[in-house]
């Protein structure tokens, strides 16, 4: 869970708004430099609430058009500030996402952009179960762990104490690791989804603490997005 400071949480009682940055294959890219900047999360349906999925959000980002070389599939992280007049808040971290898609063009001010679509880490469980040496059916804990290790995240230190239904997972033959977690996330009644610190989340229907950092309405955009709630776990979608 993400944790803010006590200069945020004053900041934002009152008037403010927010700042972005990035980082795109490591280099900084400020807010000046940021054209727009769009969260959102697939699978929602308006207000209705699922279950079983693994959920993978989506970043859409259009920059001005750097001079260095940005590689196939390269890495971005966004981060967040709340400002008012007079204080600043720390930068928090708000996704990482991996690039899909790119387009070049000239419409800002005769100045060449480039727009980004980009997935979060979820994008890697689209990807067959690694070799496991050990008995099937397997605890459904267990799995999750191992789909973990397997894409390069944490789990996420809410995700067992969420997860009572003690499923155990039979051998995933043709299925891929996201249809695997598609089956925990159905027995235990939630969703999979990666947080903004990108770690991994099982989200329960019901019962689980909102995120203190309210992840998408913050994020750069030309026009004024407005948002609605997943679950109870303050993840936005921009609509």
């Amino acid at each position: 869970m993400q944790t803010t400071s006590a200069l945020y949480k004053s900041i934002v009682t009152g008037e403010h708004y927010f700042e972005s940055k990035i980082t795109l294959n490591g280099n900084e890219v400020t807010e000046d430099k940021i054209i727009s900047l769009k969260r959102e999360i697939l699978g929602m349906s308006g207000n209705a609430s699922t279950v079983g999925g693994a959920v993978c959000s989506i970043l859409h980002l259009t920059i001005i058009n750097p001079s260095y070389t940005i590689p196939t599939r390269a890495g971005i992280k966004v981060y967040v500030r709340a400002m008012n007049d007079t204080q600043t808040s720390e930068w928090i971290q708000s996704g990482t996402y991996y690039i899909d898609t790119r387009h070049r063009n000239s419409s800002y001010n005769d100045v060449e952009t480039i727009e980004f679509t980009a997935f979060d880490s979820m994008i890697k469980t689209e990807a067959d179960y690694p070799d496991a040496d050990h008995d099937w059916p397997y605890l459904d804990k267990l799995v999750v762990a191992e789909i973990a290790q397997a894409i390069g995240v944490e789990v996420d230190s809410r995700t067992y104490g969420n997860m009572t239904a003690e499923y155990m997972v039979n051998p995933p033959t043709g299925e891929v690791m996201r249809e695997v977690l598609e089956h925990i996330a159905a027995a235990n009644c939630g969703n999979f989804v990666i947080t903004a610190e990108n770690k991994l989340l099982f989200m329960p229907l019901i019962g689980l603490d909102p995120e203190q950092n309210l992840v998408g309405r913050y994020l750069k955009s030309e026009t004024t997005a407005e948002a609605i709630t997943f679950g109870n776990e303050g993840w936005y979608v921009l609509v």
